[in-house]
């Protein structure tokens, strides 16, 4: 009986969570890296990305997890972590990533059972993982999936950019984060090398979040029947006709849900700022006037909270997909209660402005 070592597809553990998701978290965890690595020195910072980015897998690969595992993970990743927090080196740096990948192997990767596994292990998250982040990138331009999803995105994204648009109108400080992001401003902090230290912390970080292990299985080739008359799956036949597909639903219950999320997330940056700086008179930039923060946002954000008003009432129309969602409804809660607090923010700049300055026609307008 001969039995041969055959390679199996690869294994991925946290296969449910959507990619939308993990895509997402991979951005956070870039924009973490920017804030705590470019242009600063490295120390306690290494370890607090390490721990971020071992939640963040676990987060994404939850339904993948042995939870027995828990405890060994746990030692092993505080093991690696002791030595960087006591002197960051090259050599604690060294065993830090030995841990974070050791941990991470041990929780989702069920075939860690010798030496030459784990070193399997380490060598599919550091060294061919970046490379497979590539082709996931590559895969995106897939024609069909990359219109399937604009029509996802269409909406939520037009809205959203109008949204950014309104509170960049009514809020300077997000003005100036948006002009140091745009290349082309003087005020710019975008350069070829920052681009390039995200696009390597992506590749970096992508491999953690979406993760797939190599396995091996011997088969008995006595076993196989190896007859070329066995019956083969049968191709369909190119002449066959198929089923024509939907067309496609601008507001179905897939996009409404990817707009709530989106849209929570940009109101709640205005929601945080207004509640530091507006009601709770936090001490604002040098280079930003209270009165200007005051004043600019009452017109800009009654206009956002009546473009979020209609939205929801287009969303969570009567007998519409998202009206019964079980997921959408405690979002939409969550869209109506930040929009209240951006009209309770925007009279009480009103207020603000009126006590400094005085009362005329077209603020009164604006109370009403």
């Amino acid at each position: 009986m001969t039995s041969v070592a055959t390679p199996l597809p690869d294994f991925y553990p946290g296969q449910r969570h959507p990619a939308g998701l993990k895509f997402a978290l991979a951005l956070f965890l870039v924009v973490l890296a920017d804030f705590l690595f470019y242009d600063q020195r490295a120390g306690i910072s290494v370890v607090l990305f390490a721990a971020s980015l071992m939640c963040g897998s676990l987060a994404t690969n939850f339904g993948g997890l042995d939870r027995g595992q828990a405890a060994p993970a746990a030692a092993i990743f505080l093991a690696g972590i002791l030595p960087a927090l006591e002197d960051l080196n090259p050599l604690s740096f060294t065993i830090l990533i030995i841990a974070l990948c050791g941990s991470v192997a041990i929780l989702t990767n069920p075939n860690l059972k010798r030496l030459r596994d784990w070193l399997v292990a380490l060598r599919d998250l550091l060294l061919i993982g970046p490379f497979r982040s590539i082709a996931d990138a590559t895969g995106l331009l897939n024609l069909a999936k990359l219109s399937a999803g604009f029509v996802l995105w269409l909406v939520p994204l037009a809205l959203g950019g109008l949204f950014v648009l309104l509170f960049a109108s009514a809020n300077p400080l997000i003005e100036k984060w948006l002009a140091m992001l745009a290349p082309g401003s003087g005020a710019s902090q975008v350069s070829m090398a920052r681009i390039l230290f995200w696009i390597a912390a992506l590749l970096m970080i992508w491999p953690f979040l979406k993760l797939r292990w190599r396995r091996q299985i011997a088969i008995d080739l006595a076993a196989v029947d190896l007859d070329p008359a066995s019956p083969e799956v049968t191709p369909q036949n190119p002449g066959e006709s198929q089923a024509p597909r939907a067309l496609p639903d601008f507001f179905g219950a897939p996009t409404i849900l990817r707009s709530l999320i989106l849209f929570n997330l940009l109101f709640a940056v205005q929601t945080v700022l207004d509640l530091i700086y507006l009601w709770g008179n936090g001490k604002l930039p040098s280079d930003v006037t209270y009165a200007d923060y005051a004043h600019r946002g009452a017109y800009p954000l009654i206009v956002t909270a009546l473009l979020a008003a209609a939205f929801v009432l287009t969303a969570m129309r009567p007998g519409g997909s998202a009206e019964a969602s079980k997921i959408i409804r405690p979002l939409v809660y969550l869209f109506v209660a930040q929009n209240v607090m951006l009209v309770a923010s925007s009279i009480q700049r009103l207020h603000l402005y009126v006590e400094i300055y005085q009362l005329t026609y077209w603020r009164i307008a604006a109370f009403i």
